[in-house]
């Protein structure tokens, strides 16, 4: 937390200003106004096989449509996770399965350490084809 001396009315006081932003972030004004029918009343279970799960896979679908798109993707490229250490780790995995052949993962000491460190997370690296990699971590 920053501190910052702010004048009102003629009175010094202190203000904070967040800057844990990589930790959590306010959510946007136009990001909650889509979410909110899902985290209120659509919220049922996209993998289950009942109607009320069902349409939010439909809304899950077209979501992935909409960001790939957007982003010049094909749709299996679109993977959405639950946050930054999910998708952190889906993506050092899958670089390191899809390239046997490379023997070291460059990266910083925050995007590495879910892997190293996360419990759950650490059960993955010994299903990799190629155990013999080395991490090389950038202090940046």
């Amino acid at each position: 937390m920053l501190w910052k001396r702010v004048k009102n009315k003629g009175v010094m006081f202190l203000d904070s200003i967040y800057l844990d932003n990589n930790a959590t972030t306010k959510i946007d004004d136009e990001v909650l106004s889509a979410m909110l029918p899902y985290l209120k009343e659509e919220y049922g279970n996209p993998s289950s096989i009942y109607s009320f799960g069902a349409d939010v896979k439909e809304q899950i679908k077209i979501a992935r449509q909409n960001v790939a798109k957007l982003l010049n993707a094909d749709l299996d490229e679109i993977i959405f996770t639950s946050g930054a250490s999910e998708s952190n780790t889906t993506a050092i995995m899958n670089a390191v399965r899809n390239n046997p052949q490379k023997k070291h993962i460059i990266t910083t000491k925050s995007q590495i350490y879910p892997i190293i460190y996360h419990k759950p997370i650490q059960q993955h690296t010994t299903n990799l084809p190629n155990n013999n990699w080395k991490i090389i971590i950038h202090m940046l």
